[in-house]
């Protein structure tokens, strides 16, 4: 026997009718006419609505006494009763409140919230609707809704029979519903834009940051709010079990005091906001997930220290080269007093990142965090601008993967979901002022189709299957950066030990700084181990090649970089110098999940580490007159307690690098007696090469320039660089790159950016192994060492 449900109904003050019972099978085979909707089979049996209620009706009751459907028939399985039972009701077999509330869910519809107001604003300077942020986009979500036989088209978006989604009505938000979230000059700024004229608009879309207004601006804003209030209302309450708000302009990107980022108010957070104040009882927790490709900096500030409210987001972030530029989108930013641990930032260090990647950060930290958090709703702000073809957020990931990561949040606080429509991005931006911000006009039917993707697997529709290709190691290095960081704060991702106890190294403890041991403290802490590294370091090319540190005297360099640069003893003299800038080791190894602790034996040194050092160093002291300068750029500032600078600049590595590398040259490099000058630069040293061709004229003495790059960027001579520098940099360059860089799938670089070899490695430590040798015959040819051996030998 099918299994039986009761389904009741109770609404304004419309009679109650006597419980009946209907089997699932019913409910699906009620209508034999309506084949495109045969889940909608029910429009006769619909209750009449109380129009001064704005309660939403799940299934009604259905009255079997005036159903005259040829599709019921009576049972046909035999009995040995004469007399026919009542069938049992949920009470009576006595489920579980799991199955019960389950069931429950099954009996109510997705819902859906529209409101044609919100096509109002636009950009009064766009007359092509080219603008990224074009009305258009949500009536392509809704023409796929109609197409796909979700929703039967309405002018005003009122009800219809054949709906399969629930149509939720958009109220506009009020005063005081924005300012729980927004000052109150901010809402009466953009209140006056409706009375302002076209040319004073304009004025104030180029002062402002990304964002334009007309005077439909207040309305549509005040209308996507109110949406998301509706929706997540609508859901907690139980009206609809989970909803998807097509609603516009977006939100994440407008903080209390600004709009910023096409957002002018932030629609999750003020629906998140009335949830609080409103529905304080049966939504205490809300988990907030924000998969656009930019973060949602106005999200997170709202709610940076609220310990009620967890924001997530996997975004690009590029060292801050992508919008909103900000340091704190970086994974370092995990939320401020009461709210520690409630922000999760995983930031892309480059773009690119697909299905393979996004599915690895969602099961790695989002979904972890999200059970140990236990919601009590889901908010997604749902941008699709990390989709497959859109060239701005230069991502791929499928519709079929945004499906599969709502599935999976759909098992989260017993079903109640709500996504709300954020920002994507495609084409270029007519916003001239800020054309280095966020580009792109949309991709409609990229929205559409991801947006189709993701309400089918709300309505219950099993998602796609997801193709998946080999996660990128960047992405690998992002995530566990991410663990590593939030592991402090949740359980779920290993035990974050503050203190260790000490380390002794022995035969060199005298070599201890004070970085990583303060014997004055009462309690010892686990030593960092980058400056127990950069002390074997020095200890290790001393006892081999007589190598010493080299003082820098800068200021803002001194403490950071000390012993940070060795050189051989009679550098100075030496008639060919090898200059060696690299990062330092890094520890690859797999940590205990609960302790976070290192299995020392199976851990190894990543990297340009001490052994590849000394073998790219070993065969000079084999030529003769050979100089060496192997200078490592630190990935932490001396004050790592005090992290202000590195926050404030994310490229501040970088930087470094580059002065560093300046200030040797005019302090050291140039002053030396050195005829040949060769540069060896190591991911990071790289850029600071290139960075010193480009500031000084090193022309005279430079006589080659090797590369080992990893996964990062390529970077060239300037566009200025005269024709004769730029084929002498070709034939006097040798860069080896991954096997897997991107860099292979794209145009050939010119002559500028060197003479590129595709290496059948990818990792840096392989790459460095397998071209040794041939590193060693190009530096020969480069040096001349022939050379320089004869005339010491004449002298």
């Amino acid at each position: 026997m099918d299994l039986q449900m009761t389904v009741a109904r109770a609404s304004g003050n419309a009679p109650v009718h006597q419980p009946q019972t209907v089997s699932p099978s019913m409910l699906l085979n009620r209508s034999t006419k309506n084949t495109a909707a045969p889940l909608r089979g029910l429009e006769n049996m619909m209750p009449e609505r109380n129009e001064n209620s704005s309660h939403i009706h799940g299934i009604p009751l259905i009255d079997m006494t005036n159903s005259d459907s040829e599709d019921q028939k009576p049972s046909t399985k035999p009995t040995n009763d004469k007399t026919i039972k009542p069938e049992p009701t949920v009470n009576d077999i006595h489920l579980p409140r799991s199955r019960i509330h389950a069931l429950s869910a099954l009996s109510r519809s997705t819902g859906v919230c529209y409101d044609a107001r919100m096509r109002q604003h636009f950009n009064p300077a766009d007359n092509d609707n080219e603008h990224p942020e074009e009305p258009d986009r949500i009536t392509a979500i809704l023409e796929a809704f109609v197409q796909a036989g979700l929703l039967k088209w309405t002018e005003q978006f009122i009800p219809h029979q054949d709906d399969i989604l629930q149509r939720i009505r958009a109220i506009k938000a009020g005063m005081a519903t924005i300012c729980l979230v927004h000052d109150v000059d901010h809402l009466k700024f953009i209140r006056q834009t409706k009375y302002q004229e076209v040319a004073d608009l304009l004025q104030l879309s180029e002062l402002g940051d990304s964002v334009y207004y007309n005077q439909g601006t207040f309305l549509a804003a005040s209308v996507a709010a109110g949406g998301a209030v509706a929706c997540c209302k609508a859901v907690v309450s139980g009206e609809v079990k989970n909803a998807i708000a097509v609603i516009r302009p977006p939100g994440h990107h407008a903080d209390p005091d600004k709009a910023q980022g096409f957002c002018i108010f932030n629609n999750v957070a003020i629906a998140a906001k009335v949830c609080q104040t409103e529905l304080r009882d049966t939504c205490r927790k809300i988990l907030i997930f924000d998969w656009d490709v930019h973060h949602g900096n106005g999200t997170q500030n709202i709610f940076y220290e609220d310990p009620n409210v967890l924001y997530m987001s996997i975004h690009v972030y590029l060292d801050g080269e992508f919008y909103p530029n900000l340091a704190a989108s970086n994974h370092k930013h995990t939320g401020k007093g009461a709210g520690a641990g409630k922000n999760v930032n995983v930031p892309w260090s480059l773009s690119g990142m697909g299905n393979a990647e996004y599915m690895y950060a969602f099961h790695q930290v989002i979904m972890p965090i999200a059970w140990e958090f236990n919601p009590d709703l889901v908010i997604i702000s749902a941008g699709f601008d990390a989709a497959e073809g859109d060239t701005m957020g230069g991502c791929f990931v499928t519709p079929a993967c945004y499906a599969q990561m709502t599935h999976a949040l759909m098992s989260l606080a017993n079903g109640k979901v709500v996504v709300c429509l954020e920002v994507s991005s495609q084409a270029p931006c007519r916003l001239a002022h800020r054309s280095d911000c966020i580009q792109g006009g949309y991709n409609l039917r990229s929205i559409a189709q991801c947006s189709l993707a993701v309400t089918k697997t709300l309505m219950g529709e099993a998602p796609d299957r997801v193709e998946l290709n080999h996660i990128s190691k960047a992405a690998m290095r992002d995530v566990q950066q991410v663990m590593r960081t939030q592991s402090r704060h949740w359980k779920c991702l290993g035990k974050y030990q503050e203190e260790q106890g000490s380390l002794a190294l022995f035969g060199m403890t005298n070599h201890l700084s004070s970085d990583f041991l303060d014997l004055d403290r009462s309690t010892v802490k686990g030593e960092r181990l980058h400056g127990v590294i950069q002390t074997l370091r020095e200890h290790c090319l001393y006892k081999s090649f007589g190598m010493i540190s080299l003082p820098v005297f800068r200021k803002d360099m001194a403490e950071s970089l000390k012993n940070q640069v060795l050189v051989t003893k009679d550098w100075r003299k030496d008639d060919t110098l090898l200059v060696i800038m690299h990062d330092p080791a890094e520890l690859s190894g797999h940590p205990d999940p609960l302790t976070g602790e290192f299995n020392m034996f199976e851990t190894r040194l990543a990297g340009f580490t001490i052994y590849p050092t000394a073998q790219y160093i070993a065969f000079t002291s084999d030529w003769g007159r050979w100089g060496v300068m192997d200078v490592s750029v630190p990935k932490h500032l001396a004050d790592v307690e005090d992290e202000k600078k590195q926050e404030q600049n994310p490229n501040w590595r970088v930087e470094l690098a580059q002065n560093l590398l300046v200030y040797l040259w005019d302090n050291y490099i140039q002053l030396s007696e050195a005829k040949k000058l060769l540069f060896l630069g190591v991911d990071i040293g790289h850029h600071a090469i290139m960075h010193l061709l480009q500031a000084r004229d090193c022309k005279e003495t430079l006589s080659g320039v090797a590369h080992f790059i990893d996964h990062g960027e390529l970077e060239g001579l300037g566009l200025d660089a005269t024709p004769e520098f730029k084929q002498w940099y070709y034939d006097n360059s040798l860069i080896y790159m991954p096997s897997d860089h991107k860099i292979w799938a794209e145009k050939t670089p010119t002559k500028r950016y060197g003479q590129i070899k595709q290496s059948s490695q990818n990792t840096l430590n392989g790459m460095l192994y397998k071209h040794r040798e041939e590193f060693i015959d190009w530096a020969a040819k480069h040096g001349e060492y022939e050379d320089w051996e004869t005339s010491s030998d004449e002298d």
